[in-house]
This record gives structure tokens, sequence and C-alpha cells, in this order.
């Protein structure tokens, strides 16, 4: 084991390739750019569906179907691991068993986790006013992609 194996930021896929994980801010950038975008998709279809509309929920619910199939959309187009918020942080979305990019399926349920899911899990613990856990020690998690940084991954790899 040598030093770099000791550092938190890295970690080795299935195959035992090392890979830098893209650190607070790449993640964190990547995730507002995406989420400004999908959302102003969202804005965008409100405005839209209210225009022509005869009902007060149609805009609401085009805003809510372009969030959650925008999000889904979004993520087969990005399907390299490199959505514009990737690009923009310097960060890339690979799969975790052997570094490879994760195709248009994986790429859309990794968008739908991102932006939907967990936007839901965090208004979920906010509405349950932050309840407790059952008490249960958590199962350990599968890992199917990790969020890498590509540049930090190559000068890994390298040597340097």
């Amino acid at each position: 084991m040598d030093a770099t194996d000791t550092r938190k930021d890295i970690v080795h896929l299935k195959n035992g390739a090392p890979v830098k994980l893209a650190g607070t801010g790449k993640v964190l950038g990547s995730f507002a750019v995406d989420a400004a975008l999908i959302a102003a998709l969202s804005v965008a279809a409100y405005y839209m569906a209210g225009r022509n509309s005869l009902s007060e929920s149609q805009p609401i619910l085009a805003a809510i179907g372009t969030w959650i199939g925008g999000s889904a959309v979004y993520g087969m187009l990005c399907f390299t691991g490199r959505t514009l918020g990737c690009l923009a942080a310097g960060s890339a979305f690979v799969r975790d068993s052997d570094g490879g990019w994760p195709g248009p399926f994986r790429m859309a349920w990794i968008c739908l986790q991102h932006y939907v899911l967990i936007v839901i899990w965090i208004f979920g613990i906010i509405a349950s006013g932050g309840a407790g856990t059952s008490g249960k020690a958590p199962k350990k998690p599968r890992i199917y992609h990790r969020h890498i940084d590509p540049a930090g991954t190559r000068r890994l790899q390298q040597g340097f």
C-alpha cells in the first residue's frame, strides 16, 4: 500500500484501477449547473402551458412532468457520463465495475436520482421534522457508479 492508497479521495474500482473522486466543490458545482438547467426547462414549460391553459393545474403538471421527464431525457443525452454541469466543473460519472462510460439508461437513472429523488427525499425529511431512524444498522450500499475527477485520475494513473 503506497501513500496514495491512504487518501480518502482515491478509490479502487472493482477491476482494481485507482480513480480520484471528484471533490465536494466539483460535485456541488456540477449539481448546481444541471439543476439550474432542469429548473429553467421546468419554468419554461410552466409558462408555455399557462398561456393556452383553461385549467389552473395544467401549468403545474407541465412543470413537474418536465422536471421528471427532462431529468431522464437529459441523462440519456449525456450518456458519456459528462453532463453540462460535469463539463463546467471538470468531473465525470463512470461505472464502478470497469471505469467505462455509464451509457444512456444508466445516465438517465443517475440524473433521476440526483435531480428528482434526492430533492423528494430532502423535502420528505423536512416534512417529517427530521424523524429518526429505525435503530437498525445501515446495510453497506452497493455502488454502481462513481463521480470522478478525470484529470486527477489521469495524473494518478500516470504516477504523478
